[in-house]
């Protein structure tokens, strides 16, 4: 054994030896001192550079992260991700983008956010210029896309299926065109399309509406699912009793929402968009991203209608005013597309 002075922080190194097979063996005792600390979960950090230009804009990103991570997980915001320490990503369409990165050591993980963190501007190849607001739509190729004027019960679909109107539906005047748009009561009113395997996204999505609001009660512009809650509803766009636009995704028995700040305008016209793109969950006011928040996990899957004017199957939360110009997508839509069509609107 040693031949040096032990104490507890020292431990111990045993050596021996066999005459017989002319081997070495040895062990290493603690003698219960101070044992070093347990690993602690990382934090996370990071930057990016540069974090504006003109699209197409490459990004190199460093991790900052604390607490030696092991592993790493990026979400640039549009699509892509990666898995290494410092990756680089070039960002190939106009809009903001939020980035997250999760760090992960033995103890455990953590996510740093940065919302709006990069910038980027169209490079001269954006969406087609104002006034061309149906063809800007179907570029995006809509899952579905309902124009909302007529005067009869059928709803004509531009893309997708045609909606029927339902109890206290109206012809009124619409906010893009002149093709009018839907008026609804408040309490027996709403559109119903069928559900189809194009309308049951359980990832990416974003819904997209003009809606006028007549009072600040509640009621949805856009929900799907079925007729009783969460575990059968898949994402909705709505107005809440409190008077705030508010964008929600469901997930088995979880909500998750995100709700723009301050109140909706009454009696006027805004362009909506809600934007699920990874587990990150955006809604645009008026071209504007008003708010972003957390929606991990995989949306529930349901045959459940698309309703317009109402919440899917169930027979509550009726819209009172206006909607025009509806269209979901089944994947992401950028934030360029949203704020040129919201730039279009006749106020």
């Amino acid at each position: 054994s040693t031949k040096q002075a032990l104490t507890a922080e020292t431990g111990m190194l045993v050596l021996a030896s066999d005459q017989h097979t002319a081997r070495y063996v040895h062990n290493y005792e603690s003698l219960g001192g101070n044992e070093p600390p347990p690993p602690s979960a990382p934090t996370a950090a990071f930057t990016g550079s540069p974090t504006t230009g003109e699209a197409p804009l490459p990004v190199s990103f460093t991790d900052q992260s604390t607490g030696d991570p092991t592993q790493w997980s990026w979400d640039f915001g549009d699509g892509g991700t990666s898995t290494a320490k410092n990756p680089s990503h070039t960002y190939d369409e106009p809009g903001t983008y939020t980035v997250r990165l999760t760090a992960t050591n033995s103890a455990g993980s953590d996510t740093a956010t940065r919302s709006g963190y990069i910038t980027v501007t169209d490079g001269g190849g954006g969406p087609p210029p104002p006034g061309n607001y149906v063809d800007s739509v179907t570029g995006d190729n809509p899952a579905g896309y309902w124009r909302m004027g007529g005067t009869g019960t059928t709803v004509t679909a531009t893309v997708g299926s045609n909606g029927t109107a339902n109890g206290g539906v109206t012809s009124v005047a619409g906010n893009i065109g002149s093709d009018g748009a839907r008026g609804f009561d408040g309490s027996t009113g709403y559109v119903s399309v069928p559900s189809s395997a194009a309308l049951n996204t359980t990832g990416d999505l974003a819904i997209e509406a003009w809606a006028r609001p007549a009072a600040a009660t509640g009621g949805v512009v856009v929900q799907k699912g079925g007729a009783s809650g969460y575990s059968v509803w898949q994402y909705r766009l709505a107005i809440t009793s409190g008077g705030q636009w508010r964008g929600t995704v469901f997930v088995g028995s979880t909500a998750y929402a995100v709700t723009a700040p301050g109140s909706a305008a009454l009696n006027q016209w805004s362009h909506l968009a809600l934007v699920r793109s990874g587990s990150s969950l955006s809604i645009y006011v008026n071209g504007q991203l008003a708010a972003t928040a957390n929606a991990p996990g995989t949306l529930n899957s349901t045959t459940g209608m698309f309703a317009i004017g109402r919440s899917g199957a169930s027979s509550s939360s009726y819209f009172n005013g206006a909607i025009d110009e509806v269209a979901f997508y089944n994947h992401t839509i950028s934030a360029a597309s949203i704020s040129a069509r919201a730039s279009e609107g006749g106020g």
